[in-house]
Protein backbone atom coordinates (compact mmCIF):
# COMPACT_ATOMS: atom_id res chain seq x y z
CA UNK A 1 0.00 0.00 0.00
CA UNK A 2 2.81 2.41 0.83
CA UNK A 3 4.45 1.80 -2.54
CA UNK A 4 1.32 2.95 -4.38
CA UNK A 5 1.23 6.11 -2.29
CA UNK A 6 4.85 6.86 -3.12
CA UNK A 7 4.18 6.30 -6.82
CA UNK A 8 1.20 8.65 -6.69
CA UNK A 9 3.34 11.28 -4.98
CA UNK A 10 5.91 10.85 -7.77
CA UNK A 11 3.24 11.36 -10.44
CA UNK A 12 1.92 14.39 -8.57
CA UNK A 13 5.39 15.90 -8.28
CA UNK A 14 6.19 15.36 -11.97
CA UNK A 15 2.82 16.48 -13.36
CA UNK A 16 2.07 19.43 -11.06
CA UNK A 17 1.55 22.56 -13.13
CA UNK A 18 2.14 20.88 -16.49
CA UNK A 19 0.12 22.45 -19.28
CA UNK A 20 -2.05 19.94 -21.10
CA UNK A 21 -2.83 17.51 -18.31
CA UNK A 22 -4.38 17.73 -14.86
CA UNK A 23 -4.28 15.24 -12.05
CA UNK A 24 -7.45 14.47 -10.15
CA UNK A 25 -6.14 11.99 -7.62
CA UNK A 26 -6.71 12.68 -3.97
CA UNK A 27 -4.73 11.04 -1.22
CA UNK A 28 -7.41 11.74 1.33
CA UNK A 29 -6.73 10.09 4.63
CA UNK A 30 -3.47 8.74 3.21
CA UNK A 31 -5.18 6.13 1.04
CA UNK A 32 -3.69 5.61 -2.41
CA UNK A 33 -6.13 5.18 -5.29
CA UNK A 34 -6.39 1.91 -7.18
CA UNK A 35 -6.02 3.76 -10.51
CA UNK A 36 -4.40 7.04 -11.54
CA UNK A 37 -6.83 9.10 -13.60
CA UNK A 38 -5.85 12.33 -15.32
CA UNK A 39 -7.74 14.85 -17.45
CA UNK A 40 -6.30 16.12 -20.71
CA UNK A 41 -6.91 19.74 -21.62
CA UNK A 42 -9.55 20.56 -24.22
CA UNK A 43 -8.23 20.24 -27.73
CA UNK A 44 -5.90 17.33 -26.98
CA UNK A 45 -6.99 14.16 -28.75
CA UNK A 46 -6.97 11.46 -26.08
CA UNK A 47 -6.98 8.61 -28.59
CA UNK A 48 -3.92 9.98 -30.39
CA UNK A 49 -2.16 10.38 -27.04
CA UNK A 50 -3.06 6.79 -26.07
CA UNK A 51 -1.78 5.44 -29.38
CA UNK A 52 1.48 7.36 -29.10
CA UNK A 53 1.97 6.13 -25.54
CA UNK A 54 1.26 2.54 -26.57
CA UNK A 55 3.94 2.81 -29.28
CA UNK A 56 6.31 3.91 -26.50
CA UNK A 57 5.37 0.88 -24.39
CA UNK A 58 2.98 2.67 -22.01
CA UNK A 59 -0.42 1.05 -21.68
CA UNK A 60 -3.20 3.35 -20.50
CA UNK A 61 -6.86 2.93 -19.68
CA UNK A 62 -10.06 4.90 -19.83
CA UNK A 63 -12.24 5.07 -16.71
CA UNK A 64 -15.16 5.48 -16.21
CA UNK A 65 -17.75 5.27 -18.99
CA UNK A 66 -20.74 7.43 -18.06
CA UNK A 67 -23.72 5.31 -17.01
CA UNK A 68 -26.04 6.72 -19.65
CA UNK A 69 -23.69 5.35 -22.35
CA UNK A 70 -23.76 1.75 -21.07
CA UNK A 71 -26.16 -0.60 -22.85
CA UNK A 72 -27.96 -1.49 -19.61
CA UNK A 73 -28.68 2.16 -18.79
CA UNK A 74 -28.85 3.46 -22.36
CA UNK A 75 -31.17 6.39 -22.67
CA UNK A 76 -31.80 9.23 -25.03
CA UNK A 77 -30.61 11.61 -22.39
CA UNK A 78 -27.79 13.84 -23.51
CA UNK A 79 -25.21 14.90 -20.96
CA UNK A 80 -22.78 16.95 -23.04
CA UNK A 81 -20.53 18.06 -20.18
CA UNK A 82 -20.22 14.51 -18.85
CA UNK A 83 -19.49 13.16 -22.31
CA UNK A 84 -16.94 15.89 -23.07
CA UNK A 85 -15.10 15.23 -19.82
CA UNK A 86 -15.17 11.48 -20.41
CA UNK A 87 -13.46 12.00 -23.78
CA UNK A 88 -10.57 13.72 -21.95
CA UNK A 89 -9.96 11.15 -19.16
CA UNK A 90 -6.79 9.08 -19.33
CA UNK A 91 -5.73 6.50 -16.75
CA UNK A 92 -1.98 6.11 -16.33
CA UNK A 93 -0.29 2.92 -15.07
CA UNK A 94 -0.28 2.46 -11.31
CA UNK A 95 0.79 -0.80 -9.71
CA UNK A 96 3.31 -1.79 -7.04
CA UNK A 97 5.78 -3.27 -9.54
CA UNK A 98 6.46 0.18 -11.02
CA UNK A 99 9.62 2.02 -9.99
CA UNK A 100 10.27 5.75 -9.77
CA UNK A 101 12.23 5.37 -13.02
CA UNK A 102 9.13 3.83 -14.61
CA UNK A 103 7.03 6.79 -13.48
CA UNK A 104 9.63 9.21 -14.83
CA UNK A 105 9.59 7.38 -18.18
CA UNK A 106 5.79 7.37 -18.31
CA UNK A 107 5.57 11.07 -17.50
CA UNK A 108 8.23 11.85 -20.11
CA UNK A 109 6.27 9.94 -22.75
CA UNK A 110 3.04 11.67 -21.68
CA UNK A 111 4.64 15.10 -21.98
CA UNK A 112 5.92 14.23 -25.45
CA UNK A 113 2.52 12.86 -26.50
CA UNK A 114 0.48 15.89 -25.41
CA UNK A 115 2.71 18.40 -27.19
Amino acid sequence: MYKRRELVFRYEDKLRGVTGIKTIVSLSEGVAPHIYVTVLDKGIDRDKVRNRLLKDGVETGIHYTPNHLHTLYKSHTELPITEELYERLLTLPLHPDLSFNDIDYIVGRVLKAIR
